[in-house]
């Protein structure tokens, strides 16, 4: 490449080209967060942190180094705003998905909160379309120096590169242990650092409708003394996801990015990722299989147990790409791994590869907070670096060394004997294979293996790694036909509704539902408990439950603290006759409204839905009930006003509810069994509660295809 025909493109495959005066690589959580106290400990002005997750409570540092002081994040950032005067922290996180409730701190807002420094801002970012997250993991104190990489700022991530079998300090706030974990974080200075701070500020701007305090810079070097740059007077390529959103365009550098990495592949491709489940990925790479003379392909990636979630659905999803990718390979040239530790008396644990890492021919580099799945592609916001080293053969030797780093921590051998293996054979997967691996680690061929019920159960890729965002109301269009159309939609309603019970109906975005910053599940919990206390708790309850339907509190955070307090089959009675009480109430209130009023007040989409129920009847309320289509308590005042009859409505949603709160009651301790004890009985357990709700989903579907059969029928003789 020249100059003249540079590599990165801005607008197409990066948002910037900027220059770094030093940039590192953080192999590990222990080298991130050490790096993490010591700039932000330097900063003046600003820090901003820009997440996927965060918790609170998590020591930043262990070990020797922390000494007295466990720098636990919310009482650092706290001490660090006491100590300056000038200083703002920014603190922007996604606000998550119920699915994630039972995996994270709930709202560590409330952590940080009641003693949180009044130049600590927080603020859950809940601006994005239907199903995506927002991915980006940034860190930038005073514009000078920053982070961004796959680690967020929360528990289960430290770890250091020797990935012992048996660390006591791998423990998590609660005090539980964890296994090996694996990452990378880049951190930069210069440019990059102040492009990095100015996407923070834009994201904030966004999700806040405010613009964060812009000071000058101090002019002081917070580069910590101990960290050697790998790399010195560098360009770089930022790139970026940004899905459409509100007024704001798509945005797919990182696609383009990733696209142009692999097809200018000629001897290796070194990836590093958490997920591989990307049809431009598998397309590339099995052009590269199927040609005589394409590159070695060596595939890192992590065994599916990081949670239901990704197990069940891209875990499936990654090992069919896998199993294309092995029958195209016709010379011999894919290698798929995943590492692990040794202990004692032959004990063995998975580490669990969390890191987004793609090197091609010691010429390009990316590293950043993008999984190889279409969601990073398109429906996640996302930040990667990127560089490149033709013209400049002194980047070319760094971007070799990281990568003997990266391998042989995984083989356990140094990186000089990695580098002379590759040499003397003229091929990195030789290279490797003719290596003598260490006693401590190795590196096993990863077993494809796609799970038996994935191949039964017709579930739609587009739902479980969509690479753009879906709209309400192209996912009503597509799963509640219009009349008349045959009977061929069953396939994908059923595919939803099993989908649906595979999640335990646990995937509302809290954003649907406009939460306030003051809901969270441990506080419904307690109030969940109080009533329970109360004399005639049950109707207490359920007066719960009707108070919230008439304010438009969000039913799921109900339902699940309900099935937090009480057994599972009390639970569910509850949660079904409160859910019942307040869908009457809130049909009342809609009906007494009146149809000119409701419309004027909720405009042209939820008019549009109106229409459908008022056609379809029960039909569409069940259906709706199913689907996380719009607001419990705006769906009930519609119907108040719309032609659907009380009867229909009450008949629907009691069908369409049943699946739902079954799944959310029973899921909620079934899942917590799984999480604490992971064994093959409770795995099995889970799927079979998973399926009786989506057999029930399926009976449902049969008996409301009857009627309207019967319906069309008695229509068409009517006009005879």
């Amino acid at each position: 490449m020249t100059t003249e025909d540079p590599f990165f493109v801005e607008g197409r495959n990066c948002w910037k080209r900027a220059f770094a005066h030093r940039l590192a690589f953080l192999v590990d959580g222990d080298a991130y967060f050490s790096a993490v106290v010591s700039v932000l400990q330097r900063a003046r002005r600003s820090i901003f942190i820009v997440g996927w997750e965060m918790d609170s409570r998590v020591p930043l540092l262990r070990g020797p180094e922390a000494g007295r002081s466990r720098y636990r994040l919310s009482e650092f950032l706290n001490t660090l705003a006491a100590k300056k005067p000038e200083l703002h922290i920014y603190v922007l996180l996604w606000d998550f998905s119920m699915i994630y409730a039972l995996e994270r701190e709930n709202f560590p807002v409330f952590r940080l909160g009641w003693k949180t420094h009044r130049r600590v801002h927080f603020h859950l970012d809940g601006e994005h379309p239907v199903g995506a997250s927002h991915h980006q993991k940034i860190v930038v104190a005073d514009g000078a120096v920053a982070f961004t990489g796959g680690l967020d700022l929360t528990r289960r991530r430290w770890d250091t590169p020797e990935h012992p079998f048996e660390q006591p300090l791998r423990r998590d706030p609660g005090g539980k242990t964890y296994g090996p974990f694996h990452d990378v974080q880049a951190m930069a200075d210069g440019e990059v650092a102040r492009h990095l701070e100015e996407l923070a500020r834009e994201r904030w701007y966004r999700a806040t409708g405010e613009r964060p305090r812009r000071m000058g810079p101090t002019g002081r070097d917070i580069w910590p003394r101990r960290i050697e740059p790998e790399i010195t007077d560098a360009g770089v390529a930022v790139a970026r996801t940004m899905p459409a959103h509100s007024a704001y365009p798509e945005i797919r550098e990182v696609e383009a990015l990733c696209g142009d990495i692999l097809r200018a592949a000629k001897g290796y491709i070194y990836i590093e990722n958490q997920y591989l489940t990307s049809t431009l990925v598998e397309e590339i790479l099995t052009d590269h299989l199927q040609s005589p003379q394409g590159p070695d392909i060596l595939l890192m990636l992590a065994q599916h147990d990081f949670g239901l979630l990704e197990q069940g659905a891209m875990g499936g999803l990654g090992s069919r790409l896998l199993q294309r990718l092995l029958e195209a390979d016709r010379y011999g040239r894919l290698k798929v791994c995943f590492p692990v530790v040794r202990g004692g008396e032959g004990q063995e644990a998975a580490i669990k590869v969390h890191s987004k890492v793609l090197i091609v021919d010691d010429a390009l580099l990316r590293v950043g907070t993008s999984n190889m799945n279409n969601r990073s592609m398109g429906l996640d916001t996302e930040c990667d670096l990127a560089l490149e080293a033709w013209s400049d053969p002194r980047l070319e030797e760094s971007i070799r060394a990281f990568r003997n780093r990266l391998i042989g921590e995984h083989l356990d051998v140094s990186p000089e004997a990695l580098q002379k293996a590759v040499e003397r054979e003229g091929s990195l997967l030789r290279g490797i294979a003719s290596l003598p691996w260490g006693e401590r680690k190795y590196v096993y061929p990863m077993e494809v293996d796609v799970p038996r019920w994935f191949d039964v159960v017709p579930l739609n890729e587009e739902l479980l790694d969509p690479e753009r965002p879906v709209t309400k109301e192209e996912i009503l269009e597509k799963f509640l036909p219009e009349p008349g159309r045959e009977g061929a939609q069953r396939g994908p309603l059923l595919q939803l509704l099993l989908f649906a019970a595979l999640l335990g109906g646990m995937a509302l975005a809290w954003r649907y539902t406009g939460l306030q910053e003051v809901v969270n599940l441990e506080e419904v919990i307690r109030w969940v408990q109080r009533a329970q206390g109360l004399p005639g708790s049950n109707a207490a309850v359920i007066g719960v439950f009707l108070l919230g339907s008439l304010t438009a509190f969000p039913l799921t955070l109900l339902i699940v603290a309900t099935a937090f307090v009480f057994d599972s089959f009390h639970a569910f009675t509850l949660a079904m006759t409160g859910s019942l009480a307040g869908a009457y109430a809130s049909y009342m209130l809609g009906h007494k409204m009146g149809r000119d009023m409701v419309r004027r007040l909720a405009g042209q989409r939820i008019n549009r839905l109106s229409r459908r129920l008022a056609r379809q009847g029960i039909a569409a309320v069940a259906v709706i009930r199913l689907l996380p289509l719009a607001p419990f308590t705006i769906i009930n005042v519609v119907a108040g006003a719309s032609h659907i009859n009380l009867r229909d409505f009450m008949l629907g949603s009691l069908l369409g509810l049943v699946p739902g709160v079954a799944a959310m009651t029973i899921f909620t301790e079934q899942l917590r069994n799984v999480m604490m004890h992971p064994t093959p009985g409770n795995i099995l357990g889970l799927l079979g509660i998973a399926f009786g709700v989506g057999g029930m989903g399926y009976l449902l579907r049969r008996l409301l295809n009857r009627r309207e059969e019967k319906k069309r029928a008695r229509e068409a003789r009517g006009m005879r």
